[in-house]
């Protein structure tokens, strides 16, 4: 099967019985037959209430899980997001972009777990993947500076004196959206260093070690 998630403006996406959500917010995931015949499952995800004029959720990434759950990642302006019971991040903190997590059993019938990521200023997930464990790994961008949430020995847990205003981020989850488990930024002094609009690649070495690419105007990010 194919798996595809996406964002629209569209009031007539095609969203099948008993899918999680039917009301046709911005995102949306569906599934696929192989020979994109039939399709097997479909839902909306959003929300319906912003501190903008409206309503605003980008999906920008979808992976699976190895249990077959179907995630999605990317940003938001919606403050009333579906986050689940126990989850790192319920509420938006921000007056900006905030990103998000979201992962849905393989019907997309029921939400898993859900979680807004971020702090007061812009983040955007780029990129999303699980490792084996069922662990979620994102990348992308904050201009949160120093608010930015990182843990304790991380390579970068606070952005270069010089620039703070805009790097990447790398952040490995638990499972089911409650703690993080790793988190760092990345990134170099130019003020456009890890802009937004670049794009991101994400991917695991067999040891599990993160390996990601990013485009960036900085000369000094670490190499």
């Amino acid at each position: 099967d194919l798996v595809v998630a996406g964002s629209t403006k569209s009031p007539d996406v095609p969203y099948t019985p008993g899918a999680f959500s039917t009301a046709g917010e911005d995102a949306f995931v569906s599934v696929l037959s192989a020979d994109l015949t039939r399709l097997i499952a479909s839902t909306s995800f959003g929300g319906v209430t912003t501190f903008v004029a409206v309503a605003v959720d980008r999906v920008q990434s979808v992976a699976i899980t190895p249990r077959g759950d179907i995630g999605i990642a990317g940003w938001t302006y919606s403050n009333d997001l579906p986050t689940s019971p126990g989850a790192f991040q319920p509420d938006i903190v921000g007056v900006g972009l905030e990103g998000f997590l979201a992962i849905f059993e393989p019907s997309l019938s029921t939400l898993r777990h859900c979680t807004y990521f971020g702090h007061s200023a812009n983040e955007v997930v780029l990129s999303l993947a699980f490792d084996d464990l069922g662990a979620p790994v994102v990348i992308g961008t904050t201009t949160s500076f120093f608010q930015f949430p990182t843990t304790a020995g991380a390579y970068m847990e606070a952005p270069v004196t010089d620039d703070p205003n805009n790097n990447m981020f790398v952040t490995r989850f638990s499972p089911d959206l409650s703690a993080l488990w790793y988190s760092t930024m990345i990134g170099g002094k130019n003020n456009d260093d890890n802009y937004v609009l670049f794009s991101t690649a994400l991917a695991f070495d067999v040891d599990g070690s993160v390996a990601m690419g990013f485009g960036t105007a900085a000369s000094d990010v670490p190499t």
